[in-house]
């Protein structure tokens, strides 16, 4: 599988209502909302075999809201490599990744952990 980032900039929000565009945020773990009424963008993190099988998972998505693209893209999501471990500076992750990887371990009731990408997985 291939991590991919998935853009799709919507139509313009004319009427106040962004309820659709924030039920993906609901269906897509990692979904960024860009609320920008006339180019509201959506930003979704997507594991996929190939291009076509992301694009197919966003348009189903979308569809099931009833949303339909105005323009987007597809690309495949950058390597990052985090080791926190490591007590040098190198591969230490942004300060929102670290500050994420605190919140996670002060929750006391999920066993869970925060992968090399970033993304925080409870057992």
């Amino acid at each position: 599988m291939t991590e991919f980032t998935v853009e799709a900039t919507m139509q313009a929000v004319t009427d106040g209502d962004w309820s659709r565009l924030r039920s993906v945020i609901d269906l897509v773990p990692g979904t960024l909302l860009i609320e920008d009424a006339e180019e509201p963008m959506l930003v979704l993190p997507v594991q996929a075999e190939s291009q076509g099988k992301a694009f197919l998972f966003v348009d189903g998505i979308l569809k099931l809201v009833g949303l339909r693209p105005v323009t987007g893209s597809i690309s495949e999501a950058p390597e990052i490599d985090f080791d926190f471990d490591d007590d040098g500076d190198e591969n230490q992750g942004t300060d929102a990744v670290r500050a994420v990887n605190e919140w996670v371990d002060s929750v006391p009731s999920f066993d869970k952990r925060v992968t090399r990408e970033g993304h925080v997985e409870f057992a």
